[in-house]
């Protein structure tokens, strides 16, 4: 589709591409053995080249909020017998910040579970471990920015506490 533009969907579809896109990085399966690993990274970047052609586009809002949509939707599932995968953290690359803080401040409200709260964050603190993830950490940084404008101190600090030895 790289070399095909013209075959990458527009309007409704686009945003359902984009999507399952998504939704298949959560589930890729990091292998351990070196060779496996570089595969992986390779397909990864392959698969952000395509989203950042399609999400780029900054005329097409529509699509990128969607996709911080699904991202948040995945990560947010408390109750998952597995967890996201780590590979997730490259999708934040091709996401405007912009618009992804304005989007996080409709996800972030004194309503919003803080159990719900605690996980995003704590995937989003795995993703820094990823070779891909260079930009996560701002990523993070609006998150936590935005839970200190809600109050919402503990949790950071709960966060802090859980992952002090991985940071």
């Amino acid at each position: 589709m790289l070399s095909y533009r013209g075959c990458i969907p527009q309007g409704y579809p686009k945003e359902l591409f984009c999507s399952a896109a998504v939704q298949t990085l959560a589930v890729t399966e990091i292998p351990h053995d070196m060779h496996g690993f570089a595969r992986v990274v390779s397909d990864v970047k392959t698969v952000m080249q395509l989203l950042f052609c399609i999400l780029s586009n900054e005329s097409d809002v529509k699509c990128v909020v969607s996709s911080i949509r699904t991202l948040y939707e995945i990560v947010a599932s408390v109750d998952q017998c597995r967890q996201p995968s780590v590979v997730l953290g490259s999708v934040l690359e091709v996401l405007p910040l912009e618009i992804g803080a304005r989007v996080m401040q409709q996800f972030v409200t004194l309503d919003t579970e803080v159990s719900v709260l605690r996980v995003v964050l704590g995937y989003m603190i795995d993703w820094l471990l990823w070779p891909l993830s260079g930009s996560v950490y701002k990523w993070v940084i609006m998150l936590m920015k935005q839970l200190t404008a809600e109050g919402k101190y503990s949790l950071i600090v709960q966060v802090t506490e859980d992952k002090v030895d991985q940071v």
